[in-house]
């Protein structure tokens, strides 16, 4: 049942072959149509109910669009108790999951935000002080991809990195929140993996260009809140690269913890709902290895977080990138 804390997993995915894009929720390897769930809870005229229902509806994919509906977690709560008999029925549209490509859960939200160096392991293999503040930099929607598509090389870089990391994504509108209501301000959390073109990254001080190649934030495989942002703290992230563990650390390691930096970010910036934060890596990022060992054509890197989900992409080169 989704009561808190709210234990669903709303994804974003096309099926199959038909082109259809929409979202849902998974339960037991399944993923049941989001918009179809609701009507068959609420009935067929609930949207018109419900601000920003009507934007949504037009663009189901999107769930940063389902996060602006005001009320959209009262929406879910009794669709919890009644979706394996909406899976089961057929009065919802459901499907295997061998039937969908997954997409990234949130498509176009307003702001990506990325921390820097918000692991002390990480400061200290990169032989640099641990910061003070958040160092905070941007990614952008062209980053974002689905939890099994693949990494592209791109043409003008050789240096590709991987970088594991919990990603929050923003339930509501939230300005100047204080780290006790941060909670309520997060629909759900991701997995997500940084991924940074190191030779493009150190160019110049700042980091951006490195950062925001198109594909270069692999996120998923669902949005889900199984924690409090408190309780984070004994959960495990774990990067492996063909099967060999690169990071491994409790999120409870982040020099920041999520709560201060929805704190912290909302003081400048108005979140909105869809928005993510990318909180940081561990330690055992490919560019800190001796010898350096960048991603190559057909390397698979895994992004697991315990009670979140597994990211599995494959790093594929273009025929112009000679890698």
């Amino acid at each position: 049942m989704l009561i808190g804390p709210h234990d669903f997993r709303l994804a974003s995915f096309t099926v199959g072959t038909t082109g259809v894009e929409t979202s849902g929720l998974e339960i037991d390897g399944r993923f049941v149509d989001l918009p179809a769930a609701l009507s068959g809870v609420h009935g067929r005229r609930w949207s018109p109910d419900h601000r920003a229902a009507d934007e949504w509806l037009r663009h189901p994919e999107r769930l940063e669009l389902f996060f602006a509906i005001e009320s959209w977690f009262q929406l879910l709560a009794p669709v919890g108790s009644a979706l394996g008999d909406l899976a089961a029925s057929g009065e919802a549209d459901s499907w295997a999951a061998d039937d969908v490509v997954l997409s990234s859960p949130v498509r176009r939200p307003e702001k990506v935000v990325a921390v820097g160096l918000n692991y002390q392991s990480h400061a200290d293999e990169a032989d640099r002080e641990p910061p003070q503040y958040p160092m905070l930099f941007a990614k952008f929607a062209n980053t974002l991809t689905g939890a099994h598509a693949d990494i592209p090389i791109p043409r003008v870089s050789h240096r590709i990195d991987y970088e594991g990391e919990l990603a929050v994504i923003i339930g509501r509108k939230a300005k100047e929140i204080g780290r006790d209501d941060a909670d309520g301000c997060i629909a759900g959390y991701a997995v997500a993996n940084d991924v940074s073109a190191r030779d493009y990254q150190f160019r110049t001080k700042e980091m951006l260009q490195g950062k925001t190649f198109d594909s270069f934030c692999p996120l998923g495989p669902w949005v889900t809140k199984p924690l409090t942002a408190d309780g984070l703290g004994e959960v495990d992230l774990r990067t492996s690269v063909n099967g060999e563990v690169r990071q491994s650390a409790k999120l409870g390691e982040m020099i920041f913890d999520v709560p201060y930096l929805v704190e912290y970010i909302s003081a400048i910036m108005t979140l909105q709902p869809g928005d993510v934060i990318l909180t940081g890596t561990p330690a055992g990022i490919g560019a800190t290895m001796r010898p350096r060992r960048w991603l190559r054509d057909g390397d698979v890197v895994e992004v697991e977080i315990a009670q979140l989900g597994v990211l599995r992409n494959t790093v594929v080169a273009s025929a112009e990138s000679g890698s």
